[in-house]
């Protein structure tokens, strides 16, 4: 018998495909160009992100952010900021997390 994540809850129902299907957003990573100084832009950058009840964790190499349905990691290399959206709510295109995503990051 296979075992299932919650008692009467095989993967055709709602609940089941609710929480699977959320783990993983499925999206391409974001490439931001960055400029000036990586103090002062994460530390604009969290400010901005905490406005809209997203925690920001981490430095001005990597971290991750969570909060209002979605949650990431971000890496920064060469000035450009790369971030990968790990969580978002199921029926949100990719595409409009690319640009909500970037009007957060390039604020």
């Amino acid at each position: 018998m296979q075992h299932q994540p919650y008692p009467g809850v095989g993967p055709k129902t709602d609940k089941y495909v609710w929480e699977h299907c959320i783990t993983m957003s499925g999206c391409p990573p974001v490439q931001i160009p960055v400029t000036g100084d990586p103090e002062t832009q994460f530390e604009r950058i969290r400010k901005h992100l905490a406005d809209y009840g997203i925690e920001l964790s981490g430095d001005t190499e990597r971290g991750s952010f969570e909060g209002k349905g979605i949650a990431g990691e971000y890496t920064v290399s060469e000035n450009v900021v790369t971030v990968t959206v790990t969580k978002k709510p199921p029926l949100v295109p990719c595409s409009m997390v690319e640009r909500e995503v970037r009007k957060l990051f390039e604020y």
